[in-house]
């Protein structure tokens, strides 16, 4: 069993422990550890079921899966486009940082993952861990 949270509710999901692989070398067809631990496979598991299905996981916003693994309330940012919005940006994520929040940040996702220079992956999420300000002369 793993616990999720429903519309801010504790709420069982029951598993069993049969996870999807791939024919060709029984290893695991989505979700896997570096370590090999199971609770990944497991707590991808019980999300699918929340779902229905492994089909209806997958681009899943970060915010909507956040509230469901932690019961917390959460809301969704964009990065602004102008300048001037970007300073009032800068002072809600440091205000976030301040009061300990969790902040997960996503990149946009393409047709395959695709990897950029500061070693994001195109589709994917990341939690921020600090906010920087840098002066250039």
């Amino acid at each position: 069993m793993v616990y999720l949270y429903v519309n801010g509710l504790r709420t069982p999901v029951i598993i069993d422990d049969f996870v999807p692989v791939w024919p060709h070398n029984n290893l695991p067809m989505f979700a896997k550890a570096k370590d090999n631990s199971l609770w990944v496979l497991l707590l991808e598991k019980a999300w699918a079921k929340l779902h229905g299905t492994y089909c209806r996981t997958e681009s899943s916003s970060p915010f909507f899966a956040a509230s469901h693994l932690i019961g917390v309330p959460s809301y969704s940012l964009s990065h602004p486009a102008s300048e001037a919005d970007q300073e009032t940006f800068y002072q809600l994520l440091s205000d976030a940082i301040r009061r300990n929040y969790l902040m997960i940040v996503s990149s946009q996702a393409q047709h395959r993952e695709i990897v950029n220079e500061s070693g994001l992956i195109s589709g994917h999420s990341f939690e921020v861990l600090g906010i920087y300000e840098f002066m250039f002369y």
